[in-house]
C-alpha cells in the first residue's frame, strides 16, 4: 500500500469523524431546542394556573380536580400571611442593636434614634407600636408599609377597607 492509499484512508476516517462531530452538534442543538420548548410549556402552565387562580378567587367554577389544590393554596397563603404578621410583631417588640424598624422593617443599629429609611422615631417607646398590618387587596398576602406591589401576586399594594396606611 502506497502513501496515497494511506492518505485516502486517513481522509475517509476524517470524513467519518467529521460526520460524527456533525451529528453530535446537531443532537446538541436539538436538545437545546427541546429545553427551550419545555420551558415554554412550563411557562404556559404557570399562566394557565394564574388564570385559573384568579377565576377561583372571583368565584367562577374551576376545572374538576383543581378545587382541592386551590383551597390548599388559599389556606397556605392565609397561614403565610399570619406567620409574616407574627414575625413583624416579634421584630417590633424587640428593639435594640440589629432590630428592625417597627414601621418599615429596615435594619437599625444601637443608639439610632430614627430610622434611616422612613424617619420613624426609634427612641420613643410610644413610637415603637407597629402600624396596623397591611395586606394585598388581591391575594391577602402581608405587605410592609413601603411595599408598592405585592410580592406574591404582583398586584399594586392597594389597602383593604379598614387597614391603616404606611
Amino acid at each position: 500500500m502506497g502513501v496515497f492509499d494511506r492518505m485516502r484512508g486517513l481522509a475517509r476516517e476524517v470524513r467519518q469523524l467529521q460526520g460524527g462531530v456533525d451529528k453530535a452538534l446537531k443532537r446538541s442543538a436539538l436538545r437545546a431546542q427541546v429545553g427551550e420548548q419545555e420551558a415554554a410549556v412550563r411557562e404556559a402552565l404557570v399562566q394557565i394556573g394564574e388564570i385559573s387562580w384568579r377565576a377561583y378567587e372571583a368565584g367562577a367554577p374551576v376545572p374538576e380536580g383543581a378545587e382541592v389544590p386551590m383551597r390548599a393554596l388559599d389556606a397556605a397563603r392565609a397561614e403565610l400571611s399570619r406567620l409574616e404578621d407574627e414575625i413583624r410583631a416579634l421584630e417590633a417588640s424587640e428593639p435594640g442593636p440589629g432590630a428592625a424598624c417597627p414601621h418599615c422593617g429596615a435594619s437599625t443599629t444601637a443608639g439610632q434614634r430614627f430610622c434611616m429609611r422612613c424617619g420613624w422615631s426609634l427612641g420613643d417607646a410610644s413610637a415603637t407600636v407597629a402600624p396596623a398590618p397591611r395586606h394585598c387587596g388581591s391575594c391577602g398576602a402581608s405587605l410592609t408599609p413601603q411595599d408598592a406591589f405585592c410580592g406574591s401576586c404582583g398586584a399594586a399594594a392597594a389597602l383593604r377597607a379598614g387597614q391603616g396606611g404606611g
